[in-house]
């Protein structure tokens, strides 16, 4: 965006027939008319990468709330279950422990 407008001094002295005035409001309404015309390209790029945000979300599982996956899921560390201590756990010698029921 060409954001460098011209400055406009309203009186150039006695002769001034506002000519310049006019042709610098005029270069400047251009360029401001151009810088809009850019935004309205960008807001449809925007819409795009928006949408393929949202897409890219539905390749996650949500931490909020309940969901489910088709996929096979895999628990490098272990698996915890509620805030009881159930679970599965791998140990950094490779020993799993099951803890199921109390």
């Amino acid at each position: 965006m060409d954001n460098k407008y011209e400055n406009i001094v309203p009186w150039n002295g006695a002769s001034d027939t506002g000519r310049d005035v006019r042709l610098k409001l005029e270069r400047n309404f251009t360029k401001i008319a151009t810088n809009f015309l850019e935004l309205v390209n960008k807001d449809g790029e925007l819409e795009k990468w928006i949408d393929e945000i949202i897409k890219e979300f539905g390749n996650f599982l949500r931490k909020d709330q309940a969901d489910e996956t088709n996929f096979l899921i895999n628990f490098l560390a272990g698996l915890l279950i509620g805030n009881n201590g159930h679970g599965i756990t791998l140990s950094a010698s490779g020993v799993v422990t099951a803890i199921l029921d109390e």
